[in-house]
């Protein structure tokens, strides 16, 4: 029932629980991205979100480019038209 309190609350017709951290990033990137499309993201995180990044999106056509966390400007770099997030 925790979905339907969520989305009455925020006057949705549905919401969504996800049973873990890393279900909710990809939910939340696969929603927003499709094949041809890029996220950026720092390179420098939890092994699991590495690998959803480096080898699981990368088989449904989603680039996800590395950015440099030390250094701000990288990340703009990367942007471009296919960028659909950044992932800090």
């Amino acid at each position: 029932m925790i979905w339907f309190a969520q989305a009455r609350s925020a006057s949705s017709i549905a919401g969504l629980a996800p049973a873990s951290g890393q279900a909710a990033i990809t939910y939340a990137i696969q929603t927003i991205s499709e094949a041809g499309d890029n996220i950026v993201s720092a390179s420098t995180l939890y092994g699991g979100t590495y690998n959803l990044f480096a080898h699981t999106l990368p088989q449904y056509g989603i680039e996800v480019r590395f950015a440099n966390h030390a250094d701000p400007a990288s990340f703009a770099r990367l942007i471009n038209g296919k960028t659909k997030a950044l992932y800090c």
